[in-house]
């Protein structure tokens, strides 16, 4: 009887022994890989910020520093950037681009720009001085903020390039080409954009009066 008592005892504690070593083999898995997946996580989360340090400090990931694009126009390093970091600024955003975003912005003149620039307004995307970065596509500041052309000069390109002959000629422009309207910056009402020098539909598409020049007869010898 106690021999079977204790070969009982000792299978119950080879047993516990077992159980105790399974359990413990079973969490040393389960911290293995939690730690791989912590890890994991990290490396994720660090990545955005070294993309974001190695481009402001004018490196880019996988990018080499002798980069040179022979289809960028002749482009100069911006500020006190080197000409690899101007040349990836611009591959990443483009004039055409970053036009687009500043005229999102709604600004209505150039002290507007300044006053932007001067409260950190415009963020990292877009260059504090646009007319330096993007020199080859540069065209005026007025271009590049969208603002719209004076009355003559809108008047004298709807009536001299375009054609456009009446009001109605110019509103079915402007719906049919609207990319090319707000390429042109011209309003899609010059009647109302225009209001102060407004003054009817003739004044705006009438065609100037064209000087004739009227030639002197030629003089005579009357000893020939």
């Amino acid at each position: 009887m106690k021999i079977t008592l204790q070969k009982r005892r000792r299978n119950d504690s080879e047993q516990c022994i077992l159980l105790v070593a399974v359990l413990l083999q079973t969490l040393s898995f389960f911290a293995i890989g939690f730690s791989m997946s912590r890890r994991q996580s990290l490396e994720v989360a660090r990545r955005p910020a070294m993309a974001s340090t190695a481009f402001a400090a004018g490196k880019s990931m996988g990018d080499d520093e002798d980069y040179n694009d022979e289809d960028e126009p002749a482009v100069r390093p911006y500020r006190n950037r080197s000409l690899a970091w101007t040349l990836r600024y611009r591959r990443l955003n483009p004039y055409d681009k970053v036009r687009a975003r500043v005229i999102s912005f709604g600004h209505r003149s150039k002290d507007d720009w300044d006053d932007a620039v001067s409260s950190g307004q415009l963020g990292q995307y877009v260059p504090n001085h646009p007319d330096e970065m993007y020199a080859p596509e540069w065209v005026s500041w007025d271009e590049f903020l969208g603002l719209m052309r004076d009355y003559n000069e809108t008047r004298n390109l709807a009536t001299s390039i375009l054609g456009l002959k009446s009001l109605d000629d110019y509103l079915v422009f402007v719906k049919s080409n609207s990319k090319r309207a707000e390429g042109l910056r011209i309003p899609v009402r010059p009647d109302l954009y225009y209001e102060d020098e407004w003054k009817d539909e003739q004044s705006f598409f009438g065609k100037c009066e064209q000087q004739v020049l009227t030639r002197k007869p030629a003089m005579v010898n009357p000893y020939d």
